[in-house]
């Protein structure tokens, strides 16, 4: 990849070194790490909504849709201050979504597998799993949120590696 890229084979490089470390971060400090997404998360929203806020009032004559974004950019606003207000709030609400996300979907597989005779073992162990999942996700929402963090950093060092090696071939 070197010879194809050229001199330019380094920023490839560092984007692999970066993903390594953001991934190392993310595997042992996932705490840390999912609290400091969901303030960026926050800062992209109130931005987002400052944004739209200012291109609706400025554009009123010629976008029919103004109040759309209006309301939108409201919305937005709304949501990223409360986030950047109450980070771990949102991490928690964010979490219980996707327990309950993963009951429903549990419950489903379940139903599924015995309508569907043919694939009743996979999606029954698939439902049971999730169903598991949800629950545990559910009780401790923080401990979930750790564990998709360390997850990602798994991945992004996984990652990391494949874009530092191959750029260096």
């Amino acid at each position: 990849m070197a010879r194809t890229i050229g001199k330019g084979a380094w920023i490839i490089t560092l984007k692999g070194i970066l993903a390594i470390i953001f991934g190392l971060i993310a595997l042992f400090y996932p705490g840390m790490t999912v609290a400091v997404l969901a303030q960026v998360f926050g800062f992209m929203l109130l931005i987002a909504g400052i944004i739209f806020i200012v291109g609706a009032i400025f554009h009123t004559k010629c976008n029919a849709s103004w109040g759309s974004w209006l309301l939108e950019g409201i919305v937005d606003l709304i949501m990223g201050l409360i986030i950047i207000a109450f980070p771990i709030f949102a991490i928690a609400a964010f979490m219980i979504l996707i327990g309950i996300w993963a009951l429903l979907m549990g419950l489903w597989r379940i139903y599924l597998a015995f309508k569907y005779k043919s694939q009743k073992g996979i999606l029954l162990f698939g439902g049971i799993i999730s169903l598991i999942f949800g629950i545990l996700v559910l009780i401790n929402p923080f401990a979930g949120a750790g564990a998709v963090m360390m997850v990602i950093g798994i991945w992004a060092i996984i990652f990391g590696l494949s874009v530092t090696f191959r750029s260096l071939s």
